[in-house]
């Protein structure tokens, strides 16, 4: 995958109207310089990122027509952990 080109974006929130990414990215650099670093937020903040970072990589992936059908996932699940039989 290309790294995006960085670019300026507007964004609306409902507290500032209008700003720019740089300045929100800012904001968020000074609130998360604040937390301490044993701060939980820091790790839910972290895992926020991961999640949206991977929706993101399988939207793509779909739009790209990378997927496989259900019945191949599930072959592979099989494959991968075989069942345990009786016995």
């Amino acid at each position: 995958m290309m790294p995006r080109k960085p670019h300026i974006e507007l964004i609306t929130t409902p507290f500032s109207g209008t700003i720019p990414n740089v300045v929100l990215k800012q904001n968020i650099h000074a609130l998360v310089d604040e937390l301490p670093d044993d701060s939980p937020v820091l790790v839910e903040v972290n895992e926020t990122l991961r999640l949206n970072r991977a929706i993101g990589e399988a939207l793509e992936d779909s739009r790209e027509g990378r997927t496989i059908g259900a019945d191949d996932f599930m072959k592979r699940v099989e494959e991968r952990w075989p069942t345990r039989s009786s016995g």
